[in-house]
């Protein structure tokens, strides 16, 4: 997992035509960060193997927390990466903390 701030997110994590249409979609409100979960921190541990989450499970952890946060999707989805935006960016290190 990573938070990065909204204009990092736009200009170095994904395409540019992406970047573009969520720049506009947000133009009256920014985010002030974007947290990133990567394939790799969405598989949890048991015993006896590895359980995926889902994404809908992490969005509902999130709508739990009362975190103000949406959801953000890409057109293609190379990376198989999630992102979510915050408007608060405590409320973004609070839910990797409650993640983790």
């Amino acid at each position: 997992m990573k938070i990065v701030s909204w204009q990092e997110w736009l200009d170095k994590h994904i395409p540019y035509y992406e970047a573009e249409k969520h720049r506009k979609r947000f133009l009256d409100n920014p985010p002030q960060s974007v947290l990133i979960i990567y394939i790799t921190d969405r598989v949890v541990r048991h015993i006896p193997g590895q359980i995926r989450e889902t994404w809908e499970d992490i969005h509902n952890k999130f709508v739990d927390f009362g975190y103000e946060s949406t959801p953000l999707f890409l057109e293609r989805d190379t990376h198989q990466e999630w992102y979510w935006a915050f408007w608060n960016q405590s409320e973004s290190l609070m839910a990797v903390l409650k993640l983790s």
